[in-house]
């Protein structure tokens, strides 16, 4: 289940998420206590949001994650027109699920439908069709990622209970990890 919640309401009940404050140097990142960059396939694009979709998803059920928070970095919205095909599919797949294009908030979305909308994350900022930074988080707010313009996901774990099962997981799923981009 797709969920929308106001920015500042979303800001109140997560106030880890990561902010760019728009002045070009102001940005808050919480601290974390481990990053990770995994690649989840380095073949074709069209098979890489697949395989990020699926590794977030499988990485969410091993640390007995049911819900992800997503909220862009900034006031600006989720989305903006694109022509590229694979985004004019996670457009549409945003506009049926009722987020509109001046929609700035957040959206909470059940691990069932998270493979589905994260392939559409995916998409939108693989084509800079997103212009913020489209960031995750828990409800509890153990961990903080997103998808990169390369179609790696950034993981960053900000407490010690979060990120031993995080590398567990890595380790059990043999999942490569990055130093950079």
């Amino acid at each position: 289940m797709l969920r929308k919640i106001n920015r500042a309401a979303c800001l109140s009940l997560y106030p880890g998420f990561p902010l760019d404050y728009g002045d070009g140097e102001s940005f808050f990142f919480p601290e974390a206590i481990h990053s990770y960059i995994l690649n989840p396939d380095p073949s074709g694009t069209r098979i890489k949001s697949i395989a990020a979709a699926n590794l977030l998803c499988t990485l969410l059920s091993h640390i007995g994650c049911h819900q992800l928070i997503f909220l862009g970095d900034s006031t600006s919205p989720w989305y903006r027109h694109s022509s590229s095909k694979p985004a004019k599919l996670a457009i549409e797949y945003l506009k049926a699920s009722r987020i509109s294009k001046s929609f700035d908030g957040g959206i909470v979305i059940d691990l069932p439908e998270a493979k589905q909308f994260l392939k559409h994350v995916y998409w939108l900022t693989r084509t800079n069709t997103a212009v913020p930074i489209i960031y995750f988080m828990d409800q509890q707010q153990s961990f903080v990622g997103s998808i990169c313009q390369y179609g790696n996901i950034h993981l960053s774990s900000l407490n010690k209970a979060a990120d031993g099962p995080i590398q567990e997981t890595i380790k059990k799923e043999n999942w490569a990890a990055a130093d950079h981009c």
